[in-house]
C-alpha cells in the first residue's frame, strides 16, 4: 500500500505516519502542533543582541553573546559565593552548609544577601548592596569592602543593643566598629612578621585576663598542636602559665590535693575552661 504525501503546508516529502512526513512528525510530538516558523531556513536567524549579526547558538542570541551573558554570569556568580565563604572564614563544607546566599541583579545594582545561621550561636545577617556594578563586572574587592562594610553595621548594631547609651559630651571622639575592625587587621599583619614565641607573646599581652588554646589557634593559624607546642616551650621557660576556672569548689578541692594546680591559679566561676596567661 502507497503513502501519500505530507499534509503540512509547502511540504512535499512522502507520508510516514499521521498524515505527516519524519519532520512534521517530530515537531507534532515535541510541541502538539505544526512550527513552521522555526524550520530551518524559515525563521530569523540572527542574533536577537543589538548590533550584532551572528547566527543564533541558544536564548536566541550568538554563541559570542552567550557565553558573554549566561555562562560569564554564571561564573561571576560562582566567584562572588567563593569570596563570601573566604571573607567569612569558612573552609570545610559544614561550615559552607551554614551560610545561604541569595544574589540578585537588577538597575546597575548587585544585591548579595548573605544569611549565617550556625549550628550554635548567634544569626547574622549581612546585606551587601553594590553600585554600579554591572552583570558582566567582577570586581572582587569591591565585594570585599561591601562585606567588611555589612560586617562592621551588624557589630554596631548589636552593640548598639547590648550597651547602654552612651553620655551626651563624650570625652574623646567614639571609636566605631569599622575602626576596631581596621586596627585588628593592622594588629594581625604586624603579628605575621614576627617569629612563633614573639607572637605567642604578642598574643598574650594583648589578652591579660587569659586566653583559650582555640582562639590562640585561630589567630596563630595553623593546627592546634603547634600553639601547644609554642605554649608548653613558653611554660618551661617561665613566661606562661595555664589558669583554671572551675565549675565547684569540689572540683577545685580535688585538683588541689592532686597537686596539679597552684591555689592561686585557680578560681570557681561555674563552667570549667582552661586560660593561657603572662606569668
Amino acid at each position: 500500500m502507497s503513502k501519500g504525501i505530507c499534509t503540512a503546508p509547502g511540504c512535499g516529502l512522502p507520508e510516514q505516519a499521521r498524515s505527516y512526513c519524519w519532520k512534521h512528525l517530530r515537531q507534532w510530538y515535541r510541541h502538539g502542533r505544526l512550527k513552521p516558523d522555526t524550520e530551518h531556513g524559515k525563521a530569523d536567524r540572527t542574533c536577537s543582541t543589538p548590533g550584532c549579526s551572528g547566527l543564533r547558538h541558544a536564548r536566541g542570541v550568538c554563541m559570542t553573546c552567550y557565553c558573554r551573558g549566561f555562562l560569564v554570569e554564571c561564573h561571576r556568580r560562582k566567584r562572588i559565593r567563593k569570596l563570601v565563604y573566604r571573607l567569612a572564614g569558612a573552609k570545610t563544607n559544614k561550615q559552607k552548609s551554614e551560610w545561604s546566599i541569595r544574589q540578585e541583579y537588577s538597575a546597575g545594582e548587585l544585591h548579595i544577601t548573605v544569611l549565617h545561621t550556625p549550628a550554635f550561636g548567634r544569626r547574622r545577617l549581612f546585606d551587601m548592596r553594590i553600585a554600579g556594578a554591572t552583570s558582566y563586572a567582577y570586581r572582587p574587592r569591591t565585594v570585599a569592602r561591601a562585606f567588611r562594610e555589612a560586617a562592621c553595621r551588624e557589630l554596631d548594631e548589636q552593640e548598639a543593643v547590648a550597651l547602654p547609651p552612651e553620655p551626651q559630651e563624650p570625652v574623646k571622639p567614639a571609636v566605631t566598629a569599622a575602626d576596631r575592625a581596621l586596627n585588628w587587621m593592622a594588629w594581625l599583619r604586624r603579628l605575621k612578621a614576627l617569629p612563633p614565641d614573639e607572637r605567642m607573646m604578642a598574643i598574650l599581652r594583648r589578652n591579660p585576663q587569659g586566653i583559650h588554646i582555640t582562639d590562640i589557634r585561630v589567630i596563630m593559624g595553623g593546627t592546634r598542636a603547634r600553639s601547644e607546642v609554642i605554649l608548653h616551650r613558653l611554660e618551661r621557660s617561665r613566661k606562661v602559665h595555664v589558669y583554671h576556672y572551675v565549675a565547684t569548689e569540689a572540683r577545685r578541692v580535688e585538683l588541689l590535693k592532686r597537686n596539679l594546680v597552684r591555689p592561686s591559679r585557680i578560681s570557681v566561676v561555674g563552667y570549667d575552661k582552661k586560660v593561657w596567661r603572662l606569668s
